[in-house]
Parts: structure tokens; sequence; C-alpha cells
């Protein structure tokens, strides 16, 4: 197979019916679109440009506007998205019936979608603000169970602050860092 970045005579559209079935074919499969783009013939900053560009033509168009009217880009970025849901609906329908066989496919999710499906924080992005939940106890759920520590130390025998057992205060110690 020869590089076809290499040997192109003209130059890529983002309509181009072989450069849309490969990038469909090639993320429908889980390739990341940098190397579905140098499997089209297109390089990666082209792809990505394209993706780019039909955003925000979608994102300036009024509701129900074909997608021939916002240009070819607009083509290359709905078949991406397109491509993208189809990778996650299908690992997802196979998630469900894969029995032991799950993790493979919650793994596949994970790593290609993390903001989607990983286990970290979660950004919410719309066109008006931007909402982050970071999954976690809270500074009044934690100075509530250093509380509990405390106080159950406190009754141990032999613990810091017992008989012998060394200095410690009877105020429950500030928040964690």
């Amino acid at each position: 197979m020869s590089p076809k970045l290499a040997y192109r005579s003209t130059l890529p559209r983002p309509d181009d019916p072989e450069i849309l079935d490969t990038v469909d074919q090639a993320l429908r499969l889980g390739v990341p679109l940098r190397y579905a783009a140098a499997l089209a013939g297109i390089s990666e900053t082209t792809a990505y440009h394209w993706v780019t560009d039909c955003a925000r033509a979608m994102e300036a168009a009024p509701p129900g506007t074909p997608l021939e009217e916002l240009g070819s880009a607009a083509l290359f970025g709905q078949t991406v998205k397109e491509a993208r849901a189809s990778l996650v609906l299908e690992a997802v329908t196979e998630w469900r019936a894969a029995g032991k066989d799950w993790p493979k496919w919650a793994t596949l999710l994970e790593r290609l979608f993390p903001q989607d499906f990983g286990r970290g924080p979660r950004s919410e992005t719309s066109a008006s603000a931007t909402n982050n939940h970071v999954l976690g106890r809270g500074a009044e759920a934690d100075r509530a169970l250093l509380a509990i520590l405390h106080a159950k130390l406190l009754t141990v025998p032999g613990s810091p602050g017992r008989e012998g057992g060394g200095a410690v205060s009877e105020d429950p110690p500030g928040p964690l860092a």
C-alpha cells in the first residue's frame, strides 16, 4: 500500500467520498481520528481543522439548516460524529450483553472517550457555561469524619491521648488537605 498523502495529485476536499468512507470505517473500528486521517491520505491537522469548522458552522447556523448549506467541512465533521456515535452504541450494546467479558468494552470506552466514560472529574460544556463536577466528600464531610475518628481514638486503650500514650488535644483536627 503506497502512502496516500505522499501521492495525492489534488488538494483533499472534506466532502471527498473516498476520504469520508475511509475515515468513517476507521472511526467505527475505534481508530483515533489522527490515524484515520492518515489512512485517508490527509494530515491530522487538516482532519481536526475540518471537524472544528463543522462545529463552528453548526453552532452558528439556525436549527434545521441542511448540512449541504453549511459547507463541505460540515459533512466531514458530521461523518466523524456519526462514526464515533456508532462505535459508542456498539460498545455499550456489547458491554451490556458481554457477561464476563464486559471489562474489555468498558476499557475501550474509557480510553477512547474519557470525557464520557472516564473515572476522573467531569466537565460539561454548553454554549453558556461550564460545570465542573468533582466526585468527593467535601470539606464538611471531611470534618465530620475526622471528628468521628478522633472520638474513636480517645476511647481506644493505649492510643495517643490515653494513659501514657502521648499527648492529643481534645479538639478534633482541622480539615484534610
